[in-house]
């Protein structure tokens, strides 16, 4: 069993922001579905575009998967990261990273499986959206529904509370 996480439009919890009007929030709600184009200029290399965490206690599991819903892309390889992030003590130290092989994108729907090292309490998990440009020319875009019902991560399970119930017959 997985809890899924919806990528939002919004930034209501601002713990761990890197000050980017593209770091937002990752929630167990689904809204209403909407397009959120995100662009940047030039450097030769992957780009962080845009950024969602949320916090979570501890997970049963190291596997999160992912589907992404793209609506519309420039010229342009994405990769999706996640990543552990330490709470706001040690905000944006990472302290677990897994993300997809570059792949060209497309319009559709992007899925995948990362798999990333045991869970700390009161850390963050964060799905990050890179780009990738071959030259400096031109701007790098991506839309992708967020609120969307097609676009989430899986997170394993938080771990058990501790208690134990005994049947006994």
């Amino acid at each position: 069993m997985a809890v899924r996480y919806f990528p939002k439009n919004t930034n209501a919890d601002t713990n761990c922001d890197a000050g980017s009007a593209a770091d937002l929030d990752l929630s167990e709600t689904q809204d209403t579905s909407t397009g959120q184009n995100i662009g940047s200029g030039g450097n030769v290399g992957y780009v962080e575009m845009a950024a969602y965490d949320i916090a979570l206690a501890a997970r049963d599991g190291t596997s999160y998967d992912f589907s992404i819903d793209i609506t519309a892309i420039s010229q342009t390889n994405v990769r999706w990261r996640i990543e552990e992030i330490a709470a706001p003590a040690g905000c944006g130290t990472v302290q677990s990273s897994a993300y997809t092989t570059q792949e060209p994108a497309s319009v559709g729907i992007a899925t995948g499986t990362v798999s990333l090292a045991a869970w700390t309490t009161g850390t963050r998990l964060r799905l990050s959206i890179e780009t990738q440009q071959t030259s400096t020319c031109g701007l790098r875009r991506i839309t992708i529904n967020v609120n969307d019902a097609d676009t989430f991560v899986d997170a394993p399970d938080p771990v058990a509370s501790g208690r134990r119930i005994f049947i006994v017959t």
